[in-house]
């Protein structure tokens, strides 16, 4: 491969590895104003949150506090582990390894609207790219011959 093909295809993934950097950042960040869920769930099982109205089941205190502690739970749970694995992403960019892992990445990337829809779809274009994946296997190789 030409070496200035090399630095471009580099010099991309580069710009790549910032990106998943800056929307594992965001991902991580809006998962955590949920995290204010945890409490109202707490609070409403113990019963320090009074329900207005009309009801008078005992289950819908209970029911109450189990759907915010669990949503809040599940979400920033979810997010947390998208913000990792975006952090990993960013860091196989960096090194152009583990190229399977980055295209499930930038699949999942697809659902974060709008700046992890196109961060995958840059993503999916860059790796797809036949350069591209003889880097991978040029970089692998190196790897191979130093060890």
């Amino acid at each position: 491969m030409d070496s200035a093909v090399r630095r471009r295809l580099e010099d991309q993934a580069r710009m790549l590895a910032i990106g998943h950097v800056v929307v594992g950042l965001m991902v991580s960040g809006i998962g955590l104003l949920f995290s204010i869920y945890i409490p109202i769930g707490i609070a409403a099982l113990a019963g320090w949150i009074p329900l207005s109205g009309n009801v008078e089941s005992p289950y819908s205190e209970t029911f109450f506090g189990l759907a915010f502690l669990l949503s809040g739970l599940f979400v920033v749970t979810l997010s947390g582990a998208m913000a990792v694995a975006s952090f990993i992403a960013a860091r196989c960019f960096r090194t152009l390894r583990h190229r399977t892992f980055l295209v499930i990445v930038q699949f999942l990337h697809l659902l974060h609207q709008p700046f992890g829809t196109v961060l995958g779809v840059f993503g999916l274009v860059y790796l797809m790219q036949a350069e591209v994946q003889q880097l991978f296997a040029e970089v692998a190789s190196e790897r191979r011959a130093v060890a």
